[in-house]
């Protein structure tokens, strides 16, 4: 197992600090720098002939109370079944909303769209978070801290055995906000182990860019056994803790630039499982 720690000068008050690194080295028959270029464009379909679906025409409220999942479920839905597997498609979260939502899971060739000014954020009540088997590297229950079994609570945004995902925003201001403060109330209590903000398993071709994520309840962003994963422009607030900022976990091929954390845990953690559990199951981040 190898960890990254940011070092920072108090343990106490974290400053802003910038990421310009290579977390893996991409080799020399890695496909990333030829992917990721092409998912950064602004504005428009990612595709002639692709197609956006907004949640707002799914009946999505935006007013930071009302539960606005299913908008979300059908607007991915949508675009899931409009177009080729082959062709990118975009779900749009619209510019002046802040959408409540329960935790979704993205499909393959999907732009989830943050516009400007758009706000997620997740609900505050745990049994609305599905649960999840722990995956086999990780192990028993003593990992997920103060937990009485290994299953978790799924994160607020994942999806697994995917490719081709983009998740895209406008800047600063395109927020994903889990609002982990909430589970920092009832930790000590929880029977479960806790979400992340984002967790993506099993995965490749994935893109996180000009995306601001805050206040997770556990990890901010989990890649698990993925493949080609590209993170830039990315600004990370936590303030609990475990509230790694970027957490790739027997992964390959990855990079992150011209992103920031600001938090109390790792920056960058780079994981291949657990401990006796981990080395059994051998998936090693390279």
């Amino acid at each position: 197992m190898h960890q990254m720690h940011c070092i920072l000068r108090s343990a106490r008050s974290i400053t802003l600090l910038r990421v310009s690194l290579m977390v893996s080295i991409i080799s020399a028959e890695s496909n990333v720098s030829k992917w990721h270029s092409g998912l950064l464009g602004l504005g428009g379909c990612p595709e002639a002939g692709g197609c956006t679906c907004s949640v707002a025409d799914f009946g999505a409220v935006g007013d930071g109370s009302t539960d606005d999942t299913l908008a979300f479920e059908m607007a991915i839905a949508a675009c899931a079944s409009s177009l080729p597997t082959s062709t990118l498609r975009r779900a749009l979260v619209p510019s002046g909303g802040v959408f409540l939502i329960r935790p979704i899971f993205l499909v393959s060739s999907l732009e989830l769209f943050i516009q400007r000014g758009a706000r997620i954020i997740g609900v505050m009540n745990n049994t609305e978070w599905p649960l999840i088997n722990a995956p086999p590297s990780h192990g028993t229950a003593g990992i997920y801290r103060h937990a009485q079994s290994d299953r978790r609570h799924a994160a607020l945004i994942s999806g697994a055995f995917l490719e081709n995902v983009t998740i895209r925003g406008e800047g600063p201001e395109s927020i994903i906000d889990a609002q982990g403060w909430y589970w920092g109330k009832i930790y000590q209590q929880l029977q479960h182990g806790r979400p992340h903000l984002l967790e993506l398993r099993n995965s490749r071709n994935l893109v996180l860019a000009n995306v601001a994520l805050q206040d997770p309840p556990f990890w901010t962003s989990h890649f698990l056994e993925c493949d080609g994963v590209y993170v830039h422009g990315v600004s990370v607030t936590t303030s609990g803790k475990n509230t790694d900022g970027w957490t790739f976990d027997s992964s390959r091929n990855v990079l992150i630039e011209r992103s920031t954390y600001r938090g109390s845990d790792d920056c960058v953690s780079i994981k291949s499982g657990f401990d006796c559990f981990g080395a059994a199951f051998g998936g090693v981040s390279a």
